[in-house]
């Protein structure tokens, strides 16, 4: 492999970029070479951060190692656009996914067609619903009530935002990248945190047998 293309994945890395196996397989492949991820850890140790893995392991990105100052302001800002913004669009077009073919969660690599999502929530009113307060939050500028003006406008925010890729604009078609399984993880923990249960829920559930 050459130094620049290792180069190159670590300026993407250190952008903010996330590497997945589905839609960066060349790169996924390098940096699951273990000399390779240990050097890359190496340089990224002198910037206070290290590559990790999403839960499912299919894609790399960066974490802080230590919590300085600057660390938590950044960690704040991306909890805080996480708890406003991911989370709803990413369980809007899981819900969405749903309808369409049963059981999908969104991942990276994984594909979608926007004329597939508009005639999806026409012809369910909770979709309908959902999708007009979805783009209230995210696409404030939009003035349209349309399902398909709406559909357009929450994607190019998803496209702005990094959880999605431009596959085909003819056609409509779209693609998930690895920032999704990223995401997918922050809800998690989210789900988690929220869902532990006090040490007084512990005792009332235990059997009395």
């Amino acid at each position: 492999m050459s130094s620049a293309v290792i180069k190159q994945i670590n300026a993407f890395l250190m952008a903010g970029g996330f590497v997945s196996q589905d839609v960066h397989p060349q790169w996924f492949e390098i940096l699951s070479d273990a000399e390779t991820l240990e050097s890359t850890n190496h340089i990224f140790s002198h910037f206070n951060r290290k590559v990790t893995r999403t839960s499912n392991g299919r894609t790399y990105y960066t974490v802080f190692v230590r919590m300085d100052e600057d660390a938590r302001k950044e960690m704040a800002a991306v909890a805080t656009r996480h708890k406003k913004e991911y989370r709803h669009v990413i369980s809007f077009l899981r819900l969405t996914l749903n309808s369409i073919s049963g059981g999908s969660v969104p991942c990276g690599g994984a594909k979608l067609r926007e004329s597939t999502l508009v005639e999806v929530i026409a012809n369910n009113t909770n979709l309908a619903d959902s999708l007009k307060l979805l783009c209230a939050m995210v696409a404030p500028q939009s003035r349209s009530d349309q399902i398909p003006s709406m559909v357009k406008s929450v994607l190019r925010w998803a496209e702005k935002s990094g959880l999605i890729d431009n596959m085909n604009n003819a056609f409509g078609d779209w693609r998930f990248n690895g920032k999704v399984d990223w995401v997918n993880d922050m809800n998690a923990a989210f789900r988690d945190y929220i869902e532990i249960p006090t040490e007084a829920d512990r005792s009332e559930n235990l059997s009395l047998l």
